[in-house]
């Protein structure tokens, strides 16, 4: 405020600050009011008894006491950079608890699945040993005869008759021994495990080229050798695009028994938006390939996307009992269909690790024998019974009888073990070499073989 020292109130009341309008009482008020100068203009300040109010500040330092500066010169903020910690908030009460959810659906049961590798041949095991017989019983001896009396002297006199001879003792037979018993019988060996029956499986060979082109040959014996590929690219939407034909040798069989014919194929693609799906015909040909029967179509089957990895798809088809030509062959083409709006690429594989094949209703080939199970050791031969012992012979008596000997134990024989069930039949094959050895397992046992014989059959279950 200027100073109104020995000044007249017309010189000063315009720069005298003020509380409210003009015509207040002056007095500090209850209620918040603004400052006004002596025209009554109001000031960027209002006041009350108990607050102050400023609507905006000039000056650009600004102090607090606790903090000292805060603001400097330049406007800029050089107080305390983080805010004091404010007091913890109470604990809110806990919530009501929630009612339980609904018991889930149960969800539909899986798929059967397939069937299980054959069983090795049971060897028997050997038959314990038969126990020995134990010893018969030793005879008991004859009592001794008595001794016959003496004859009585003659008297002397002429020619005087001699005693009577005293009587023969009486001999008593020694007791017969007890007969051994019997060695018990070795235990039987158990039999061999019966082989697992299964379809005739029939080998996309990619590598081999049928007699009749442009097939390729579909064979009931597989190829040992470099995996095969064929690559397709299919345009937006385009269907039926052929994969792969094939063509078998001559069936030779009459019969195609009722059920599912079930083809194994390897697919690999690149995209996992892709929906790509596969299926496979099958027409039967006479012995020059020439196709003149029904096609029959399997079904549709997805192709599984695994991460840019080959997976396997089973399109089936379920066959009537048809009577056939044994001179028949069987023509079969696998196509896919792309189904939707992209070019997609995909690749078939066959032969060595993925190897694409079809499981069919036609028996198997006979397999080789399995191993006999080994017979049963025999039971060791039973201890003979000891003979009896003769009876003493009594004083001036005859012999006793000797005792009778015991008999002899019985051969304790175990049974022999019975022979593992074999296959019956020969193994017959087209190609150059003669099957001398069959060999089944899995993929991954087959491909750990890590080379291959070219006189072994090998089946992969």
């Amino acid at each position: 405020m200027a100073n109104l020292f020995n000044k007249y109130i017309y010189e000063t009341y315009k720069s005298i600050v003020g509380i409210g309008q003009s015509g207040t009482s002056g007095l500090i008020p209850g209620t918040i009011q603004p400052l006004t100068d002596g025209e009554g203009n109001e000031l960027p300040i209002r006041v009350s008894d108990t607050d102050v109010e400023v609507d905006y500040l000039t000056s650009k330092n600004l102090f607090i006491e606790a903090y000292g500066e805060v603001i400097d010169q330049n406007g800029v903020w050089v107080g305390p950079q983080q805010g004091m910690s404010g007091t913890s908030g109470t604990s809110g009460t806990s919530g009501a608890t929630g009612t339980s959810g609904t018991s889930g659906v149960n969800g539909s049961s899986g798929q059967t699945g397939s069937a299980g590798t054959s069983g090795t041949s049971g060897i028997g095991s050997s038959g314990t040993s038969g126990t020995a017989g134990t010893s018969g019983l030793t005879g008991s001896s004859g009592t001794s005869g008595q001794a016959g009396s003496s004859g009585t002297s003659g008297q002397n006199g002429t020619s005087g008759a001699n005693g009577t001879s005293g009587t023969s003792g009486i001999s008593q037979p020694g007791t017969p021994g007890t007969s051994g018993t019997s060695g018990t019988s070795g235990t039987a060996g158990t039999s061999g495990s019966n082989g697992v029956s299964g379809g005739r499986l029939y080998y996309f060979n990619q590598s081999q080229a049928s007699s009749v082109s442009p097939y390729k040959l579909l064979s009931t014996v597989p190829v040992i050798g470099a995996q095969q590929t064929v690559a397709k690219t299919l345009t937006n939407n385009q269907q039926n695009l052929l994969v792969q034909e094939f063509l078998t040798n001559e069936l030779g069989f009459t019969v195609i028994p009722a059920g599912p014919q079930t083809f194994h194929l390897h697919f690999s693609f690149p995209a996992a938006a892709a929906d790509i799906d596969t299926y496979v015909t099958m027409e039967l040909a006479n012995s020059a390939g020439i196709g003149y029967g029904t096609i029959v179509t399997s079904s549709v089957e997805k192709l599984p996307y695994n991460d840019g990895q080959v997976g396997l798809v089973m399109p089936d088809v379920i066959f009537p009992a048809t009577s056939i030509n044994a001179t028949d062959r069987m023509i079969v083409k696998i196509y896919v269909n792309n189904n939707d709006n992209t070019n997609r690429s995909l690749v078939w594989y066959t032969e060595d690790g993925d190897y694409s094949y079809v499981t069919t209703t036609v028996s198997a080939e006979s397999g080789t024998s399995g191993t006999s199970g080994t017979s049963g050791i025999n039971g060791a031969q039973g201890d003979a019974g000891s003979s009896g012992t003769s009876g003493l012979n009594g004083t001036s008596g005859t012999d006793g009888n000797n005792g009778t000997s015991g008999t002899s134990g019985v051969d304790g024989s175990g049974t022999s073990g019975t022979s593992g069930i074999s296959p019956s039949g020969t193994i017959t094959t087209s190609g150059p070499n003669t099957i001398a050895n069959v060999w089944s397992g899995t993929q991954a046992e087959y491909t750990a073989l890590g080379s291959y014989s070219a006189t072994t059959l090998y089946f992969i279950e």
